[in-house]
């Protein structure tokens, strides 16, 4: 897979030389995610879950490509707009039915049609070109991985319920999660374990403290504490989400069961101490901060 970084998302890498049992895993993966109820942290563009649900005949176009490669849609957009055919070849260059892209190293060339190094782009056939372009970014370019890794995914999900319920948009917040963080109702469904309850203070003071965090801040809060910044389909109240008192008061940070979603917290003195040591924990959740 290769990332695109403009748009922040994942994409099969054309120039890969991958056996097909890999991607045809990621596909297992991506199926099993959704039987488990487990979001992932991967960000596909939204034509990847168009050809998982809609099937390869799925005509996809700029508005896709918009999402993808900006910069390209953007450029190609220009193309379709511009109205005056005397001077269309000296605003675009001499164009033709192929596309160049690097391949370890060296340029390779892949034609859009039969012959298409030969065939020029002209205001007449530029719609071709166009849909053409997109046709082989979404599709030829990385047919044989896509075909892998669509047989992984229907392994899972191939004439199921799921496919008849949901919509290709669906697929992807039921994948990736909703990016709305209702702390509030979170708070409203949180159990509590081995001597916690809601009236508890430390309890009461994680959630003045949480409640007082900036957007950035909660993300990474529900990122330490469930491994994902994202909520499940339904929002924060569909997450099991359980405290749990973890000794008396110390200088122990809080810790968590990600695959549970279990914080400990230990039975700080005040509000201050608790606030002070739950950013420690977030900020150093990850590499080797305080060592």
């Amino acid at each position: 897979f290769e990332r695109i970084e403009e748009s922040r998302n994942i994409w099969f890498n054309k120039n890969s030389v991958e056996a097909n049992r890999q991607f045809e895993l990621f596909g297992t993966l991506l199926g099993l995610a959704i039987y488990n109820e487990v979001i992932l942290d991967v960000k596909f563009p939204p034509a990847l879950y168009k050809r998982l649900m809609l099937g390869d005949d799925v005509q996809l176009g700029l508005s896709d490509l918009l999402q993808f490669k900006p910069s390209l849609a953007q450029g190609l957009i220009a193309l379709l707009e511009h109205e005056d055919e005397a001077n269309f070849e000296e605003m675009f260059g001499p164009l033709s039915f192929a596309v160049d892209y690097e391949c370890f190293g060296s340029s390779v060339q892949a034609e859009l049609i039969e012959d298409g190094a030969n065939v020029t782009v002209t205001h007449a056939n530029r719609e071709e070109y166009v849909q053409r372009y997109c046709d082989w970014i979404f599709k030829k370019s990385v047919e044989r991985q896509f075909g892998a890794f669509k047989t992984g995914f229907n392994q899972c999900i191939r004439d199921t319920l799921f496919r008849q319920l949901f919509q290709h948009d669906e697929l992807e917040l039921v994948i990736c999660g909703s990016m709305e963080l209702d702390f509030e109702t979170l708070e409203e469904t949180t159990k509590y374990q081995d001597g916690f309850t809601k009236t508890s203070d430390p309890v009461r003071w994680f959630w003045e403290v949480v409640h007082a965090l900036d957007e950035q801040e909660k993300r990474s809060l529900l990122r330490f504490c469930t491994g994902c910044d994202r909520a499940p389909v339904g929002g924060l109240g569909q997450l099991p989400f359980i405290i749990s008192r973890a000794g008396q008061d110390s200088e122990m940070l809080p810790s968590v069961h990600t695959c549970f979603n279990h914080l400990l917290l230990p039975d700080y003195g005040s509000k201050e101490k608790l606030e002070q040591r739950l950013r420690l924990a977030i900020q150093h959740s990850t590499g080797f901060g305080l060592m």
